[in-house]
């Protein structure tokens, strides 16, 4: 533990090299604070002030903790090239806060300082998870003359940036830019999942001559982008910027699902003419969009170019895809995705003010709410146009497969069922030695339910019994051998075969029992008792709601 202001140091202030600064600790190494009068950072150092290079900085633990102002910086001050800054946590590396005033972040530093000539070092930290937060930063840099470093962060588990300082003035991130001269280094994140919120920032961008380095995700899982600080004036995102002569790097992300929201940002821009946008390409399962959130590739110089590669992409609520321009051509759009989905007056645009507008080409198998327009609405939108007029708007293409309504429909016979022809068969008879031919038919109802919602639900269910006579029973018990035979029976006689005939009719008993005649009805009902010979012709054993025999 290194507090209070306390050092430890690898410097060099001459031709040679600096020495190399390694630590190895276990379990811990935690570097706290600031000296009372707050001039000096407790931390670990490895500088060069001459024309040697500096020394490195390697730590070596279980768990790295950086607060309140304290730091860990591999730099150069002079015309040496600044050393190289490893960290290898097993378990996490936290880094949380700033110096009592504010004005010092707890931090991780390569960097070529002003008025340097040399280069900055490389920073790399491999851990389970990494976690900055309230202005904390982790920073490769350049502000002099020399080229910045790479920036690498491999995280296993999580890699999760919070806020900002106490007054909201410096953003928690990880960061490579230049200030000077020099070029920016290229800054590439590997982890399970990214959360940067409310203000924290990723940024590989360029505010001084020098162009910007390019910024790279690959987060299996997800990349999770919500809000801004208090005031809204730090979005939360991912960023390749140029606000300097340089030209901004690109961005490149690939992820399990990206979602951006509550104002925050993926953006490869140029904020100054003369200068040019960096291209953004993210692949996706999924992209989701809401509450202003924004994926954009807006230039004041050459244009940006956004390329989207999902199986579905959703922009609620005032979300925007743009490649907007001012004073040139506006950025390209290329998407392709299964399903891309607008609502709530989002947009996706390649306009420009004094420029032409860009392209915007669409492959979907499906697109919804948003439709193209010659110019933006209170609407979902897709547009390329431009405040020169008509003529110089830029073109959108949208590419959906072209759908049969009528694909997949099957062409109904036009003959109608002849019920006559059905009626006129004897449903009874003998074939294949079985009655009926060993059919059987089934009385399903309508499950106890009314034809219609406003009719009453009537309990209709009663029992209706066939009617035997005794002299039956031997009848019964010679068609009950008779389908215990083999297949090939014996001709019977004809004057022996008895003639079966369907009911034409039906009758109420005095004790209510329905008994079917022979005979059509034709005046005041007759109580007939007929044998059934177990031909269940009509409604069946509708106690069981089957036609079984009973």
């Amino acid at each position: 533990m290194v507090s209070d202001g306390a050092e430890v140091s690898a410097d060099t202030f001459g031709l040679g090299h600096g020495g190399t600064l390694s630590v190895n600790a276990s379990e811990t190494v935690q570097l706290i604070g600031r000296s009372a009068d707050g001039r000096f950072g407790s931390g670990l150092f490895a500088r060069t002030l001459g024309t040697g290079k500096g020394g490195d900085v390697r730590i070596t633990t279980g768990q790295l903790m950086v607060s309140d102002g304290a730091f860990v910086s591999a730099s150069t001050f002079g015309e040496g090239d600044g050393g190289n800054l490893t960290v290898n946590a097993d378990s996490t590396v936290q880094l949380i806060g700033t110096s009592a005033d504010g004005r010092f972040p707890s931090s991780l530093l390569a960097q070529a300082n002003r008025d340097s000539k040399g280069n900055g070092g490389e920073l790399s930290i491999t851990t389970g998870q990494l976690m900055v937060s309230d202005g904390a930063v982790v920073s490769a840099r350049t502000l002099g003359e020399g080229d910045g470093g790479n920036l690498r962060v491999d995280a296993s588990s999580t890699v999760q940036l919070i806020g900002t300082n106490a007054d909201g003035q410096f953003p928690s991130g990880l960061f490579t830019q230049t200030q000077g001269t020099g070029k920016a280094r290229d800054l590439s994140i590997t982890t399970g999942q990214l959360m940067v919120s409310d203000g924290a920032q990723v940024s590989a961008s360029t505010f001084g001559e020098g162009d910007g380095g390019n910024l790279t995700v690959d987060a299996s899982s997800t990349v999770q982008l919500i809000g801004t600080n208090a005031d809204g004036q730090f979005p939360s995102g991912l960023f390749a910027v140029t606000e300097g002569r340089g030209n901004a790097g690109d961005v490149n992300i690939t992820t399990g699902q990206l979602i951006v929201e509550d104002r925050a940002e993926v953006s490869a821009r140029s904020t100054e003419q003369g200068t040019t946008a960096g291209d953004l390409e993210i692949n996706a399962n999924s992209i989701f969009l809401n509450n202003k959130g924004r994926i954009t590739a807006e230039t004041a110089g050459e244009q940006g170019n956004i390329t989207l590669q999902a199986r579905d992409i959703r922009l609620l609520n005032e979300s925007k895809i743009t490649t907007n321009a001012q004073n040139t051509t506006g950025g390209n759009i290329d998407i392709d995705t299964d399903t891309l989905v607008g609502l709530g007056n989002s947009d996706i645009t390649a306009n420009a003010q004094d420029g032409s507008g860009g392209r915007v080409e669409i492959n979907a198998q499906g697109i919804f709410g948003l439709e193209f327009r010659v110019r933006e609405t209170p609407e979902n939108d897709i547009t390329a146009t431009s405040n020169l007029g008509p003529s110089f708007s830029g073109q959108v293409i949208l590419n959906t497969p072209d759908l049969d309504p009528t694909s997949g429909l099957t062409e109904l016979p036009g003959s109608p069922v002849d019920a006559e022809a059905i009626l006129a068969n004897d449903l009874c008879g003998f074939e294949n030695n079985r009655i009926a031919g060993g059919s059987s038919f089934t009385i399903t109802g309508k499950g106890g339910l009314p034809p219609t919602p406003e009719d009453p639900v009537i309990n209709a269910h009663r029992t209706v019994r066939w009617r035997t006579r005794p002299r039956l029973a031997s009848t019964r018990q010679k068609l009950q051998q008779l389908q215990q035979q083999p297949s090939v029976i014996p001709p019977q006689p004809p004057q022996e075969k008895k003639v079966i005939i369907e009911a034409q009719g039906w009758v109420i008993a005095k004790d209510g029992t329905i008994i079917l005649t022979a005979q059509p009805f034709r005046g005041t009902p007759v109580e007939q008792i007929l044998p059934n010979l177990d031909c269940h012709s009509g409604t069946g054993n509708r106690e069981q709601g089957t036609g079984n025999r009973e």
